[in-house]
């Protein structure tokens, strides 16, 4: 008998995708995510030494309506095949949160079982799909975490009615309610840990900085690695667009002091800003409209960006440039770094 086919999908969303992505695309930190937030019984079933990343045309159509996804191969129980897990990535709670995962569900069934039928496969045609929901948003994760949870209590406490109803957990990965030793113990590499941190801080003012003293070994870590470089201008870039009120000569200053193998990386970064002008549309949008000042200094940053790595930019993506919104400017921003193309980091 042939053996069950799975689907390991990480989902993510804007604005912060990038950031996300560029952590953890490496199947390495991937497992070591995972091994930290699913329940044990979970984690020994999943052979997590054989992830293997998918290439992103893999995602199929029914992905569409997500702007960016991981996918994995794994081997589950000793067995060949896929394990499904659907990563969400939240900067704010969302109410509909196990609406969508079934919808997502509902479509991958589908589309697995039409699949099975058309190719007369033996054996059972669907794999469990396990919802894990990374959240940053400041306020902590006030969302249901069970598609019961959308239900009013007479349902869920009758026993009838709660047999004819579906039901499944998101397991929720809360930042908000992880302390800085918190993330630490969960043995990611440097570079992912980082992540997980400024997603937990930047936006919330002031925050960065007052925790940046304790992330100096990490920053150290990381600028020492052989793609370190690379990994800290994509960090301290994010921080840089989506702090708010953060005084990046202070915060460039106080990087370069605690951790000289980052400096490098920083300094590019502030010229960067400088150059383009990016502090003042900064500070231009808070006393003359923030949306309309951060929309500007985010479209003459990417393009920057997009001429350095690329070339010259062709007649469309300048298009697409001018047209974009803030919040689409800024995950163009985040994605820059992984993208093979101008076309492919503006989605043409």
């Amino acid at each position: 008998m042939r053996a069950s086919r799975y689907e390991w999908v990480v989902v993510l969303q804007s604005p912060h995708d990038g950031l996300f992505r560029a952590a953890f695309e490496s199947p390495r930190h991937a497992a070591q995510l995972l091994a930290g937030l699913l329940p044990q019984e979970l984690t020994a079933l999943v052979e997590f030494g054989s992830l293997e990343l998918q290439p992103e045309g893999g995602r199929g159509k029914h992905l569409e309506e997500f702007r960016a996804d991981l996918v994995f191969r794994a081997s589950i129980a000793g067995a060949p095949g896929f394990v499904c897990f659907l990563f969400e990535h939240q900067s704010t709670s969302d109410l509909g949160m196990p609406l969508r995962v079934l919808g997502y569900q509902l479509r991958h069934w589908e589309r697995a079982f039409a699949e099975h039928r058309r190719r007369e496969n033996p054996g059972h045609p669907l794999a469990p799909i396990v919802p894990i929901v990374v959240s940053h948003d400041p306020r902590g994760w006030n969302a249901p975490r069970e598609f019961a949870d959308l239900f009013p209590d007479p349902v869920r406490r009758h026993e009838t009615l709660r047999s004819v109803t579906p039901n499944f957990r998101c397991f929720i990965d809360d930042l908000s309610e992880l302390s800085d030793e918190d993330l630490r113990a969960r043995a990611l590499a440097p570079f992912p840990t980082l992540v997980l941190w400024a997603l937990r801080d930047a936006r919330t003012p002031g925050q960065i900085l007052r925790h940046l003293d304790q992330w100096a070994d990490a920053l150290t870590d990381v600028g020492n690695a052989a793609d370190g470089g690379d990994a800290l201008r994509q960090l301290f870039m994010y921080i840089s667009t989506v702090a708010e009120n953060l005084e990046f000569a202070t915060f460039k200053a106080r990087v370069a002091q605690l951790s000289p193998a980052a400096e490098e990386a920083i300094m590019t970064i502030a010229e960067q800003l400088q150059a383009r002008g990016l502090e003042r549309g900064l500070q231009q949008g808070l006393e003359q409209g923030r949306e309309q000042g951060l929309m500007q200094a985010r479209r003459e940053t990417l393009e920057m960006q997009l001429t350095m790595k690329f070339g010259s930019l062709s007649a469309a993506v300048t298009a697409r440039l001018q047209a974009a919104d803030v919040d689409t400017l800024g995950r163009w921003l985040a994605r820059i770094l992984t993208a093979d193309s101008a076309d492919a980091v503006v989605e043409l």
